[in-house]
């Protein structure tokens, strides 16, 4: 018989200020992921901003979120190819190409931004 566990309520009480304080301070980091080409830290922190703003009932600017997201897969791009170049010429073939799976998607995801933007 299995049994569920009861999911934890937060015990932190935060103030409204407190929350938006939280959500500037995560899209700053999801800017600086973005411009550093780390996709998961900007995801991660984006994902954050969305969460603690629904809870107030506040709405982010899609627009400014695609520019980010936009911004952090370009870099995303260009931080990729580099470590293929690196890796290749290491004689690392097939982690070079796992990698390059990853480029794709990632080449396809500023598309879809870009797309998106116009």
């Amino acid at each position: 018989m299995l049994f569920r566990r009861k999911k934890t309520e937060s015990t932190l009480d935060l103030s409204v200020d407190e929350i938006n304080d939280l959500i500037r301070s995560n899209l700053e980091y999801a800017e600086q992921c973005a411009h550093e080409g780390n996709v998961s830290g900007m995801e991660m922190a984006l994902e954050v901003a969305l969460e603690q703003a629904q809870k107030i009932g506040r709405t982010l600017k899609l627009s400014r979120i695609s520019e980010i997201k936009l911004r952090g897969y370009e870099c995303g791009v260009e931080a990729l190819q580099a470590r293929i170049k690196s890796l290749e010429a290491e004689g690392k073939s097939v982690e070079a190409q796992r990698l390059q799976i990853l480029l794709e998607s990632y080449s396809n995801e500023v598309e879809l931004f870009r797309r998106a933007l116009r």
